[in-house]
């Protein structure tokens, strides 16, 4: 199974696209990427390509979804504020990835310039090198013919090399012995007294209710007390043999899934039924700090498709997706 790709991943791969000048597919990467994680700078990158492509709509969705006190929300907002005209004015930012959309990859090397040539000064060693080669030529001729003197007396008084054979050993195969053959021992006999006889097998013991399919009412509540979570007063938890059944509705998408994790990780549960353990989102919600449009509406449906509901349901209180504040009471739609 290959490794999960981080934001970091996502981040640098939407950017080296975005550098190659392929803007709808790096888009394609932020958005594969938010699925998965929604972090700033991935909307941030979001909502710069969007701009690039002329898609506005989709720009301003991504500027919503940067928190309000992150420190990306006053660079996102300024792509609404801007004319494109205006782009090339901005400074850059200081982002690797974000700077590759309005600069050359970094891996780029820059033009190098032709180097002068001096063909003036490219003569002078090629002079100095001929003449130390004439004042040697004539030492170097008197040390070989020297060399050659000496050669013929080493060679005269040289011992020849003489092989020397060591005498051959006559190798001797030993007398094989006659091969004697084992006595055969007697063969055991176990006593009367030790052989036991196989008995009946035992009658099976009655099967509790778990094996049998029936099934057994968990203590929910009990359970997420001792892991000091919230109670769940509107879902009940049963076990039939070691599958998990839960049976009720949670207020929020995140909410279902967070019991379901903790289900799954009871040694006992082998299996967590969850088919009938339904979502039905509160009828209000009360913006926190750190909360966007884009994250409120993945917390209660799981689904940020849906954000456009949340935001048309209340369009008489807020003027855009983004202008969120603390303590803003939102009108959820019904989960459907």
């Amino acid at each position: 199974m290959p490794a999960q790709l981080s934001v970091r991943d996502y981040y640098l791969e939407a950017g080296e696209l975005a550098a190659s000048g392929d803007h709808t597919a790096a888009l394609v990467v932020v958005r594969r990427g938010l699925e998965k994680y929604n972090a700033p700078e991935l909307h941030l990158l979001g909502a710069i390509l969007c701009r690039r492509l002329g898609q506005t709509a989709e720009m301003r969705r991504h500027v919503a979804a940067i928190p309000i006190d992150d420190s990306l929300r006053a660079e996102a907002e300024w792509l609404l504020r801007s004319r494109p005209e205006d782009a090339g004015k901005r400074s850059l930012p200081t982002d690797p990835a974000l700077t590759a959309l309005l600069l050359p990859p970094p891996d780029a090397e820059p033009a190098r310039r032709p180097r002068r040539v001096r063909r003036g000064w490219m003569a002078v060693p090629a002079l100095a090198a001929l003449l130390v080669l004439i004042w040697l030529l004539p030492r170097l001729l008197q040390s070989l013919s020297g060399v050659a003197e000496i050669v013929p007396e080493i060679t005269a008084t040289s011992t020849p090399f003489v092989a020397v054979q060591e005498p051959s050993v006559a190798t001797v195969a030993p007398a094989l012995a006659p091969a004697v053959e084992p006595a055969l021992l007697p063969t055991a006999t176990l006593p009367a007294d030790l052989v036991r006889q196989p008995t009946k097998a035992e009658p099976l013991a009655a099967a509790d209710e778990a094996n049998l399919g029936t099934a057994a009412q968990f203590d929910l509540s009990a359970y997420l007390a001792e892991l000091g979570r919230p109670a769940a007063a509107d879902v009940a938890a049963s076990m039939v043999g070691s599958q998990l059944n839960l049976v009720g509705r949670t207020e929020s998408f995140a909410q279902r899934q967070e019991l379901i994790a903790l289900m799954e990780a009871l040694p006992q549960v082998e299996r967590v039924n969850a088919t009938d353990l339904y979502i039905r989102p509160p009828a209000a919600y009360t913006v926190r700090s750190g909360d966007t449009l884009w994250s409120i509406t993945y917390e209660i449906y799981g689904d940020v498709a849906r954000m456009e509901d949340v935001y048309n349901a209340n369009r008489a209180s807020m003027a855009s997706p983004e202008s969120l504040t603390v303590g803003m009471v939102l009108n959820l739609p019904p989960y459907e």
